[in-house]
């Protein structure tokens, strides 16, 4: 099977975000605060011309201090893949090519709020836990969570 990441648009994310992360709620809902600034890395995972999964990198800092000081951060939003396709690698081939963008640019952390059922996944990848649980309405419990990104 030929998986292709490659940049897509913010509006073809939402044929993964909607049922995977919005299911039930308007189309609408799929957008996110930053989806459309210049800085924005939405990525695709391509079989065929079809989207499997998909992840979003926007410019934003943590609300919160990591144990790495950092001048630059990104953080990761809306990652998903469609469930016929899950647990086929894609989300990780989906993070690899982000942290190779990330990292050509000089990002020194990338950071998510992470779905409880997510949080072996981000481990898997490096990341790691800060802080407490916490919740984030029509969404559910989350941890936050960080990677540093090692220059290139």
């Amino acid at each position: 099977m030929d998986i292709k990441i490659k940049k897509i648009t913010a509006r073809e994310t939402y044929i993964v975000r909607h049922p995977v992360l919005r299911q039930g709620r308007p189309i609408d809902s799929c957008y996110c605060e930053g989806d459309d600034d210049l800085s924005t890395i939405h990525l695709g995972a391509v079989i065929s011309d079809e989207v499997y999964g998909v992840a979003s990198f926007m410019k934003i800092m943590a609300p919160v201090a990591f144990p790495v000081h950092s001048k630059t951060q990104y953080q990761l939003r809306c990652m998903g893949v469609v469930e016929k396709a899950q647990g086929m690698g894609i989300g990780a081939l989906i993070m690899k090519k982000g942290f190779q963008l990330l990292q050509e640019n000089q990002i020194d952390i990338l950071w998510c709020n992470a779905r409880i059922n997510a949080v072996p996944f981000y481990e898997k990848l490096g990341f790691s836990v800060q802080g407490e649980m916490f919740d984030i309405p029509l969404v559910g419990p989350h941890y936050r969570m960080w990677k540093e990104l090692k220059s290139i």
